[in-house]
């Protein structure tokens, strides 16, 4: 057998089993390939202790092996394995299972799409303080599923959310106090729970931020923090935060008039949504 063809087969063991016997004698060129199967054997460890406090009936670890089932990590991808470990967490009574159970009941993944199990499944999660549980039942009051529209109902729980540290949360919270839905209408408090969200890495507040600014919308016009705030927008996931930034510079509005920066800001907007660079993009 060559040595490639044995470097090969070894290679493929170390995915499988993340063992690294009988691979010891292999070209020194191939030590990347020797230290990712390191780090297999080393993920393979966790899942088996993870798999172990699961069946001790730990229900935090019942939920991080379910979403690695979801997820393949580091383990293989099983939606029906993951059902099942979640429904084993949120059985034990552990918030983070039942939000996971309910984001596959929402959503149809691994079980028939049950709006109103999904809602069950969120106000057990949320009433364990998991903010994620707290804005997705928040969104079922806002639009109506499952359950009677409640702006009201919503806003108390997207400030729950909001309260645990949820980023989401504090967006859809500064939504509503913004168009004054469910809550008196309050510009000023919008604009800092978008900042709040902002911080805590959402994008989309990080823009809505930045609009207020820049229009004057409950604080100061300050195109300066309106660019910082866009930027950190364009910094995840938001087209909208690169494309405003791109306007800025294209324009000279609180930053240094740009023409380069801005063709490569517009370039960034359509890489993260190509439909809008078509009637965007700068000319």
């Amino acid at each position: 057998m060559s040595r490639n063809v044995a470097f090969h087969i070894c290679s493929l063991s170390l995915v499988l089993s993340g063992v690294l016997a009988g691979c010891d004698n292999l070209p020194d060129a191939q030590s990347p390939t020797v230290q990712a199967g390191e780090k297999v054997a080393q993920e393979s460890k966790k899942v088996t202790a993870i798999t172990r406090m699961c069946d001790d009936g730990d229900g935090m670890a019942c939920a991080d092996l379910g979403l690695r089932h979801v997820q393949g990590n580091g383990v293989w991808k099983d939606d029906s394995k993951a059902i099942d470990l979640f429904e084993k967490s949120c059985e034990k009574g552990t918030g983070v299972g039942c939000t996971y159970l309910g984001l596959a009941y929402e959503r149809g993944r691994g079980v028939s799409q049950d709006y109103a199990k999904a809602k069950d499944l969120y106000e057990k999660g949320c009433a364990a303080q998991i903010g994620d549980a707290c804005t997705h039942l928040a969104k079922f009051y806002q639009l109506g599923i499952a359950t009677d529209r409640d702006e009201g109902k919503a806003a108390s729980l997207f400030e729950k959310a909001c309260t645990a540290g949820e980023p989401v949360g504090c967006n859809q919270l500064g939504q509503l106090y913004r168009e004054g839905k469910g809550v008196s209408s309050n510009p000023k408090k919008a604009v800092e729970l978008f900042e709040r969200s902002c911080a805590a890495g959402d994008g989309f507040a990080c823009v809505s931020a930045g609009r207020a600014y820049q229009s004057g919308e409950g604080v100061p016009v300050r195109l300066d923090a309106a660019s910082r705030l866009y930027e950190s927008g364009c910094k995840t996931d938001s087209r909208a935060g690169c494309g405003e930034l791109a306007r800025l510079y294209d324009k000279g509005l609180g930053v240094q008039k740009n023409p380069e920066k801005a063709q490569e800001y517009y370039q960034r907007a359509c890489e993260k949504e190509s439909s809008w660079c078509a009637g965007n993009a700068a000319k």
